[in-house]
């Protein structure tokens, strides 16, 4: 299976074109967008017209070509939006609202999970992180290397 992993498109269509030209340049099976998907320049309340409108039709593309897309919205995107974004999804056989679920594709399984606290600050050495790391309704362990 080819697997091509983009993120922070930020709603910029030459990026989204050269995505779908690049996974049909190099043979990609499964695209997997990790969020950030939608415009911030402008009305972030208009974010439901890219969706509709322009995303639609970058879906419509992986779909004609067999290409399957993962995805879901990231924390630039606006959540009252979702809805929408999963109604769009839905429409297509090939392209999948990855958040929180999970999707079997080619026999593989994938598990999207979007709802993570932003991290608000992170200590850092010249070796790597320190074992704590601080962020927003919730609190992780970082593994130091040895």
């Amino acid at each position: 299976m080819r697997l091509l992993y983009i993120t922070d498109l930020h709603g910029c269509e030459w990026k989204y074109d050269r995505l779908f030209s690049t996974a049909r340049r190099y043979g990609v099976d499964v695209v997997l967008n990790g969020g950030d998907m939608l415009p911030k320049k402008g009305s972030l309340f208009h974010q439901d017209r890219f969706i509709t409108g322009y995303l639609r039709r970058h879906f419509h593309e992986f779909e004609n070509a067999g290409i399957y897309y993962l995805c879901y919205l990231g924390n630039d995107d606006l959540g009252i939006f979702d809805p929408v974004f999963e109604e769009v999804c839905g429409v297509f056989d090939h392209v999948h609202n990855l958040a929180q679920k999970k999707i079997t594709v080619l026999g593989r399984e994938f598990i999207g999970m979007n709802w993570v606290g932003d991290v608000t600050h992170i200590e850092k050495t010249l070796d790597g992180l320190l074992p704590q790391a601080i962020c927003k309704n919730c609190r992780l362990s970082v593994i130091p290397k040895t």
